[in-house]
């Protein structure tokens, strides 16, 4: 699948999710973690 077309999908999930009910904006901690897993190969 095309990067792009990938990227625009991804977005459109997380579009629908209103913020105040995302998991990330609730819990920093929890933010920080996924972002260190995302980061290690």
């Amino acid at each position: 699948m095309d990067e792009n077309k990938q990227r625009e999908i991804a977005k459109k999930g997380g579009e629908s999710v209103p913020a105040e009910e995302r998991s990330f904006s609730k819990d920093r901690d929890l933010a920080s973690e996924a972002g260190r897993k995302g980061g290690q190969k």
